[in-house]
């Protein structure tokens, strides 16, 4: 869970529509205990030099207007993992998806109800994060954020003898458009496929097999071209279609990032194949 987005001022706003009864797969049992998943969490935190964040979008219920509050999107140093806990908060460990570690967050922290959906492997973890603001001047509010946080070397993936090399993995996000579909929780496979050409080294991002909360199918998502410079690779044309991706761990065997199209907000996460 992400301290900081409890305190982004009350100008942004709320999930506390959504119903938290959304779809699931089965899952098998948790290949991870409680207490070994909170303990791989801090030790990511430890070693953590590297915080990708999303832009903050809210709403109020059943109002219009989409607020946005847009921090820098990445922070390198050890100060960027310090807004990062698990205290108190109830971990609910869902099971494995594409070889990464699944779990769900939430907690009560004086008038906000916060929950985090967000996977974690050994050198990282991503998150899509929501307050629910439940105080009498608040309530009614909601804000969204995704975040991408562990290890990165600052440097990129040496692809060796090929010139493609695959992570896979998953996304997770929010639709903060238009009504009825504001609120509703999407997730997906995500893959990052790096080339590496005569002009340089590229990835390609895509989500695919993406589905709405109640199973209903969402348009794929892709993003082609980005160069990848010192381990970290993005796309910015415009407000509201961004994403940044982050390898991790000494060996980039993860990615890890954040994005924006459609008034979805959400994150991604993978592992080399």
């Amino acid at each position: 869970m992400h301290r900081y987005i409890l305190a982004v001022p009350i100008i942004l706003f709320t999930l506390g529509c959504v119903e938290r009864t959304e779809l699931r797969t089965v899952q098998p049992p948790p290949t991870i205990t409680d207490e070994a998943a909170r303990a791989l969490y801090y030790d990511i935190l430890e070693r953590g030099n590297t915080a990708v964040h999303s832009a903050v979008l809210g709403y109020e219920h059943g109002a219009d207007d989409l607020y946005e509050f847009r921090p820098a999107a990445v922070c390198q140093g050890l100060e960027c993992t310090e807004d990062f806990t698990l205290e108190d908060v109830q971990l609910e460990i869902l099971g494995t998806r594409r070889g990464i570690h699944l779990g769900h967050e939430n907690v009560r922290l004086d008038d906000v109800r916060v929950w985090v959906y967000g996977g974690w492997m050994e050198d990282s973890f991503f998150a899509i994060q929501s307050n629910d603001y439940l105080d009498t001047e608040n309530h009614g509010l909601t804000v969204v954020q995704g975040y991408a946080v562990g290890y990165a070397p600052g440097t990129s993936p040496d692809l060796g003898a090929e010139v493609t090399a695959t992570w896979n993995g998953f996304m997770r996000g929010v639709d903060l458009g238009d009504w009825p579909d504001r609120g509703d929780v999407i997730s997906g496979d995500a893959a990052v496929v790096v080339e590496l050409d005569g002009t340089g080294m590229t990835a390609a991002v895509s989500f695919t097999n993406v589905l709405s909360r109640l199973a209903i199918r969402r348009p794929d998502m892709t993003w082609e071209g980005l160069t990848v410079e010192n381990g970290r690779f993005g796309y910015d044309a415009e407000r509201g279609d961004t994403l940044t991706g982050q390898f991790f761990g000494a060996g980039h065997g993860e990615v890890g990032g954040v994005f924006e199209r459609g008034r979805i907000v959400g994150v991604f996460g993978g592992m080399r194949e």
